[in-house]
């Protein structure tokens, strides 16, 4: 992530913290800076290990897992349940609300896709539930499958 592009993260990050009424801390923002700067899903452990590696900063995986909570929180973070990863949302700087997240996840190198939600896909989906009667407690979607690279070289 360049610069320009860093700042103008930071800038909305602590927006939508400042609104929240909470602080946007140094530790919580080398995460989601490192988080930013990949395109791969990134587990506890691995966010640990590259704090360390790439920023030379030691974070305890407790301490990473509090500050991953905090940020999907206020969903600057989306955690992939299905592999125990995190990813940065790919839509921080959107001035509309994300109301229904859908995650493309790659099964063999992790990495991950934000879709946008279509209007016609909610639609659809909500009619199905009511149909149901069914109540969702996540508007969160996980889509696995394999990535362009990786479907080229199976």
């Amino acid at each position: 992530m360049e610069l320009s592009n860093s700042n103008k993260m930071r800038d909305l990050a602590e927006k939508v913290c400042r609104e929240d009424g909470v602080r946007l801390t140094k530790n919580r923002w080398n995460i989601l800076t490192l988080m930013l700067s990949g395109k791969k899903a990134l587990s506890a452990y691995e966010i640990s290990d590259q704090l360390k590696d790439k920023l030379n900063i030691s974070q305890p995986v407790m301490s990473v897992y509090r500050n991953l909570d905090f940020l999907e929180k206020r969903r600057l973070v989306h955690k992939i349940s299905i592999v125990n990863k995190y990813t940065a949302c790919s839509h921080i700087a959107c001035k509309h609300k994300h109301d229904f997240i859908r995650i493309a996840v790659c099964s063999n190198c992790s990495a991950v896709k934000e879709l946008l939600s279509e209007k016609d896909f909610k639609k659809d989906l909500n009619k199905n539930l009511d149909e149901i009667d069914f109540h969702l407690e996540s508007k969160h979607l996980e889509l696995i499958g394999l990535c362009s690279n990786c479907n080229k070289n199976k």
